[in-house]
């Protein structure tokens, strides 16, 4: 059993490289990221609970874990989760590709939809059911697009460098995204790329086609 250390990074939460240095030596096996763009403000989401300030002010996930890596040599950096439905599809991948190159092939790329509808929709996208996309079918996008940046970048490494990121799909939770040999209280929303494509697919194939002109 391999354990993480999941965390909302923040301007004055312990820096990626020290909780990092600190996990790395203790014998953990990740850390994990989360993400918000922002939390609009007001907001019919969750309106009657409040949400901890860590929420507003969490840091970008590829820019905390990008330090996490350059600090260590063996701890996984991981996004819990990234929200992928809210994020150029291109850029994304592109993102995830470079992470994972520069931190030796220890990334581990979590991604779900989100429960923040105000957020989600500030992004243009329709909130309409647990598992939303943009513009069309957003993770097999995201799929595709990172596919096409991995061979791209497998010509240019060494015969040796053969692994490439792991993609886990959640949905409902943030826990879905954690993969299966990680200690985590709700496995049975785990979800595997393979298993949840369809899903996304006879959903996507469903709903009204959203305008981004």
């Amino acid at each position: 059993m391999e354990f993480g250390v999941s965390i909302f990074f923040t301007d004055y939460s312990i820096t990626p490289a020290e909780l990092a240095v600190a996990m790395e030596e203790r014998g953990f096996d990740s850390v994990w990221a989360a993400e918000h763009s922002h939390i609009p403000v007001p907001r019919r989401t969750r309106a009657d609970s409040e949400l901890g300030k860590r929420y507003y002010d969490v840091m970008d996930p590829f820019v905390t874990l990008t330090t996490a890596a350059c600090a260590t040599k063996r701890l996984k950096v991981a996004t819990g989760i990234c929200l992928v439905i809210q994020r150029d599809t291109i850029q994304t991948a592109k993102l995830v590709a470079s992470l994972d190159q520069v931190s030796g092939g220890r990334f581990l790329f979590g991604i779900g939809g989100g429960w923040n509808q105000e957020e989600i929709e500030n992004h243009g996208t329709v909130f309409a059911s647990e598992v939303t996309t943009k513009r069309g079918l957003a993770l097999p996008s995201v799929h595709s697009a990172l596919a096409t940046t991995r061979a791209d970048a497998r010509q240019l490494e060494p015969p040796a460098r053969a692994r490439s990121a792991t993609a886990t799909a959640g949905i409902r939770t943030p826990r879905a995204a954690i993969p299966r040999n990680t200690c985590q209280p709700s496995a049975r929303w785990r979800r595997t790329p393979g298993a949840i494509l369809p899903l996304y697919r006879s959903r996507s194939a469903a709903r009204p086609t959203i305008s981004t002109s």
